[in-house]
């Protein structure tokens, strides 16, 4: 088990080893990983994740998902989690329109652990926006011991919604180049 809880920069080696993704919201060649592995922070940027709702959209529009595999050598005596999720991107949403950003992390170490996460943009808005949530206390810790790769696994939804008091010609889009962010702590076991 993990007995304390560290602050600062990661001291042992831990790599990004590989990454895969897919889905509407992220078609081969759109999603540029990168792993920060002193700060313990690995981003998704896309580039075509980009829903629309509007007069003339299709229903299907609305939403879009991506799933991203990644894989992370976790160095022996280490444990990490995902403590946080941030969202940074563009959007255009009037009135009566939101958007959620919706993830669902799988930590797949022999039992399949899970931690979510959910942000919600409300419009009227047309700038940049970044949106952060903190897990609970209850997330997924990696295994303990030897040195071995864990796999994350990354269910990642952005849906727009019409709320009740939207008139019949709102709208909304979120830019193409939307970023996810993961931010992991450490314990030493």
């Amino acid at each position: 088990l993990p007995v304390a809880l560290a602050q600062g920069v990661f001291p042992a080696p831990i790599s990004l080893v590989n990454t895969t993704y897919g889905g509407s919201g992220c078609p081969a060649g759109s999603v540029v990983p990168a792993f920060n592995s002193s700060l313990l922070s690995l981003q998704f940027n896309a580039t075509r994740y980009a829903p629309s709702l509007g007069q003339g959209i299709g229903v299907a529009q609305n939403r879009k998902n991506c799933q991203i595999r990644a894989e992370i050598l976790v160095p022996t005596n280490y444990s990490l989690t995902i403590w946080q999720n941030r969202v940074f991107g563009a959007a255009q949403l009037s009135e009566g329109v939101t958007a959620q950003f919706l993830t669902t992390v799988y930590l797949s170490s022999g039992v399949q652990q899970t931690t979510s996460f959910r942000q919600i943009l409300k419009g009227p808005v047309n700038a940049p926006f970044a949106k952060t949530e903190e897990t609970a206390f209850e997330t997924p810790w990696t295994p303990c011991g030897a040195s071995v790769v864990v796999v994350f696994n990354f269910n990642t939804q952005v849906r727009l919604d019409l709320q009740n008091q939207a008139t019949s010609n709102a709208s909304g889009v979120i830019e193409p180049m939307l970023s996810q962010n993961y931010d992991l702590t450490w314990m030493t076991c």
